[in-house]
């Protein structure tokens, strides 16, 4: 944990889905390439909406700086409630 004053941001807890699972890298682009859709961002919406185009039938390009996976939604805990959701 940081101490008052410190620059450095948390290291823990930890999610545990990262470390417990193989995300695939990629290799960078070198040349230009011809998509039906690029997708900006390999987060989870990013990731998934590349995929429902793919299985749709387009070819799909999905463009991230980084890791497939690795900001927000790599860093998150998500929620899993057992409970349902109330509306009333």
């Amino acid at each position: 944990m940081s101490q008052p004053g410190s620059k450095s941001l948390p290291t823990g807890p930890k999610p545990y889905w990262p470390e417990s699972v193989r995300v695939p890298s990629c290799s960078k682009l070198e040349e230009d390439i011809e998509v039906d859709v690029a997708v900006v961002g390999g987060g989870i919406t990013g990731d998934t909406a590349a995929y429902l185009l793919s299985i749709e039938g387009l070819n799909v390009a999905v463009i991230e700086a980084d890791k497939l996976l690795n900001g927000s939604t790599g860093l998150t805990s998500g929620v899993v409630a057992a409970e349902p959701m109330r509306t009333s």
